[in-house]
């Protein structure tokens, strides 16, 4: 949301993670400063996103030493398909080229996430889930892009308005199947 300059809606997001966290109880694994940091920094993409990728290094750690890592890794699928949701459904800058390759950069994590959950969860409901996640990764097939190795980016996208709407129909479906 901080990337389309949505900072209440990423307040009100991070608000209800933390609510979540709490219910969880494992607001332990969290820093302290990580809380204060992210309210402080709500309208700094950058700061957030270095903050975001820290909180979940020490998350991972926290998961890890107390043997919850199927727990973790539900928790950032669930944070990877909302914010796919969320970029996918930002009707004023959705076929943007930042936003296309947003959407795009997704689909190393996609299939990262889908060999993990494959590995460590063998619920039923999630390996529904996951059948959904792979026809979700069939629609990144064939996209086009080039990568800047020394910026670490990827700096062109050739991806058509029909396959960018197959991608929000899809994660729309598998967000769905999720909240309903």
């Amino acid at each position: 949301a901080t990337v389309y300059g949505q900072y209440q809606t990423a307040f009100d997001y991070f608000n209800k993670i933390e609510d979540m966290m709490q219910d969880l109880g494992i607001m332990s694994g969290v820093k302290p400063d990580a809380v204060q940091q992210f309210k402080t920094n709500i309208n700094k993409p950058d700061s957030l996103y270095k903050i975001i990728l820290r909180s979940y290094r020490d998350a991972h750690i926290y998961f890890k030493l107390n043997e919850r890592e199927d727990i973790g890794l539900l928790i950032m699928t669930g944070g990877f398909i909302e914010g796919l949701y969320i970029a996918s459904h930002s009707v004023k800058n959705f076929y943007s080229k930042e936003n296309k390759n947003i959407i795009v950069q997704q689909q190393v994590f996609l299939n990262n996430l889908i060999e993990l959950l494959k590995r460590f969860v063998k619920d039923k409901d999630i390996m529904d889930i996951v059948k959904k996640m792979d026809d979700l990764k069939v629609s990144y097939k064939g996209l086009e892009t080039d990568f800047d190795v020394k910026r670490n980016k990827i700096t062109e996208v050739a991806v058509s308005d029909a396959k960018l709407n197959e991608i929000r129909k899809k994660i729309s479906t598998l967000r769905n199947a999720i909240i309903q």
